[in-house]
């Protein structure tokens, strides 16, 4: 399995665990959108990110997802399109 395709399993996984918590996370989506360059977190989301082990574990594989994604496109820069 690449590198991209173990990240995803790890964040589908994550996703189930968060709907299965009471706590209310940061949904998935929002993360890869402002990691795409989308609106930034809400200020109640960040707060709860900064906090939440499971929340910020899920941005790094989301990164680390984009990463292996540009790397394996030949980009360096999320801003190149």
């Amino acid at each position: 399995m690449l590198n991209s395709e173990l990240s995803f399993l790890q964040i589908a996984r994550s996703n189930s665990v968060m709907r299965n918590q009471a706590a209310t996370h940061v949904d998935p989506i929002v993360f890869w959108q402002c990691a795409c360059g989308g609106p930034a977190l809400s200020e109640r989301d960040y707060q709860h990110a900064i906090a939440c082990i499971d929340c910020e574990m899920l941005a790094d594989e989301i990164k680390s997802a984009l990463d292996a994604i540009e790397e394996k496109l030949g980009h360096s820069d999320r801003s190149v399109s």
